[in-house]
C-alpha cells in the first residue's frame, strides 16, 4: 500500500503514463487498492478471540513492529551512508522515463 498512497500524493502529476496505464480509472483503482490493503493488514493484526491473554495473542504485530524497528534502526546507523545501490554494467537496460521513449521502443 506504501507505494501506491505515494503515487496518490507525490507523484499525482508526475507519474509516467505508459501502455500498461489504467487511464482515467487510475486513481479509483489505487484508492480501492490502498483502502483494502490497510484494512486486510488490521485485519491480520487482531487477535482470534477475545478476551486477550497471552495464548490467545497475535503476535504478528510485535513481530513486524519488531522487524521495521530493527530494520529502521540499521538505516540509520549504516545503510543510508553505505548503500550504493546495483553497479550499472555496459550492456544494462536504460528505463525509458517517459511515454514517448516507451512507444518508441515498443515500435522497433
Amino acid at each position: 500500500a506504501i507505494p501506491i498512497v505515494l503515487k496518490l500524493t507525490f507523484a499525482y502529476d508526475t507519474f509516467p503514463h505508459t501502455p500498461m496505464s489504467l487511464g482515467k480509472f487510475s486513481n479509483i483503482i489505487n484508492i480501492l487498492a490502498a483502502s483494502w490493503l490497510i484494512f486486510t493488514a488490521i485485519l491480520l493484526f487482531l487477535p482470534p478471540t477475545y478476551p486477550v491473554t497471552a495464548e490467545t495473542m497475535n503476535w504478528t504485530v510485535l513481530v513486524v513492529f519488531g522487524f521495521a524497528t530493527v530494520s529502521y534502526v540499521y538505516w540509520i546507523l549504516y545503510a543510508k551512508d553505505n548503500f550504493r545501490g546495483p553497479k550499472q554494467g555496459k550492456g544494462d537496460i536504460n528505463i525509458p522515463l517517459n511515454y514517448d521513449e516507451v512507444t518508441s521502443l515498443l515500435h522497433e
